[in-house]
């Protein structure tokens, strides 16, 4: 029977979520299971409203893995160090950085596939953005985020199979890791890589 109700503006589906978490954790005997979800409510809190690095970083293992299957790819990263590089890139680029989650493609105990929106602010030319992609985030034992896999907003078909190879040991083929032979392209993205750093 219905025992509780709470109502978040449709804005607001990523703070609903860390709630669910959080409810489902209290509804657990004290314990690791109970510890766990606790700590997936934290984890998944990182990547609502504004970004902040040190609540990022807080929400992930040290070996985190993020593979990036968009056009561009360029988010991909091995570590938490490594992924955290992109964020730092990130908010050197933009002011009022923040994340907002629009829909939930799939959920499980270990994993959870979201429909996320990014926006900000363009430091040099004052333009705002927004970037829309799909997100899945696979937890570790502990609760917090060990594997990122990023899609474009168009292919959750592919996504959601990844979601199910991950989660429920589904064989599928691995995630295609392309390795490009150095030519001219990537001379002049490891140009622009540098010229980025150095603003």
């Amino acid at each position: 029977r219905l025992r509780h109700v709470e109502l978040f503006a449709t804005e607001r589906l990523g703070a609903a979520l860390v709630r669910l978490h959080e409810h489902y954790a209290e509804s657990l005997p004290e314990g690791p299971s109970r510890t766990r979800f606790g700590t997936i409510a934290r984890s998944l809190s990182a990547y609502e409203g504004p970004s902040d690095a040190d609540r990022l970083v807080l929400a992930h293992a040290a070996s985190v893995e993020c593979l990036d299957h968009r056009s561009l790819g360029t988010w991909s990263a091995r570590g938490r160090e490594e992924y955290m590089t992109h964020w730092r890139w990130q908010f050197d680029l933009t002011t009022g950085f923040a994340g907002r989650g629009d829909d939930v493609l799939a959920l499980g105990h270990d994993a959870i596939l979201l429909h996320q929106t990014y926006f900000g602010t363009g430091r040099t030319s004052g333009g705002y953005f927004e970037n829309v992609i799909l997100v899945l985030f696979v937890y570790d034992a502990e609760g917090l985020i060990t594997y990122i896999e990023l899609f474009e907003p168009d292919r959750a078909a592919e996504a959601l199979a990844r979601f199910d190879a991950l989660t429920t040991g589904a064989t599928l083929p691995p995630p295609v890791r392309r390795r490009v032979r150095p030519n001219t392209a990537t001379a002049v993205m490891t140009a622009c890589d540098v010229a980025f750093a150095q603003r």
